[in-house]
């Protein structure tokens, strides 16, 4: 809900670790491993270290690199063209609120139905670990796992 009388599901989901994160001097720029897209499905949280429950959102435009350089977001799944096509929709008849940033649809948004479909990456097993040569990244792509022994000098 959006009340703040509201205690949440009574569990909260750890953020993505933030030991890959660097800080450019420079720019003054907090600099992520994370790379947030059109189409992904992503815990809503508070400002507060691992406080994402049971809200979501899904980004929708370009603005989602926005998130980038946060990188505390945990995604959890993404949808297909068509899904992606339904949420801009509705993020297009978005109208603001006057008394701060929020807002909602202009009219009432109904969803009928929503199917939910488990793609296990190659390089997954069914449990959600890697396989020796894989990792899987925030995205559910794996990526080569190096580590120090397989760097050569």
């Amino acid at each position: 809900t959006q009340n703040a009388a509201d205690p949440g599901p009574g569990y909260t989901i750890a953020d993505e670790p933030q030991s890959e994160f660097t800080f450019d001097a420079d720019t003054k720029v907090l600099k992520g491993p994370y790379r947030y897209v059109p189409g992904q499905l992503v815990m809503a949280r508070t400002n507060a270290p691992n406080s994402a429950s049971a809200q979501f959102f899904i980004t929708t435009g370009t603005d989602a690199s926005k998130l980038d350089n946060s990188g505390t977001y945990v995604v959890f799944g993404e949808t297909d063209t068509e899904g992606l096509a339904v949420a801009q929709s509705i993020f297009g008849l978005h109208e603001p609120r006057l008394s701060d940033s929020s807002g909602a649809p202009s009219r009432e948004v109904t969803v009928h139905s929503v199917t939910i479909e488990e793609n296990v990456p190659d390089g997954i097993v069914s449990d959600g670990t890697a396989t020796d040569d894989t990792v899987a990244d925030n995205t559910g792509n794996t990526v080569p796992n190096i580590t120090d022994d397989s760097i050569s000098p």
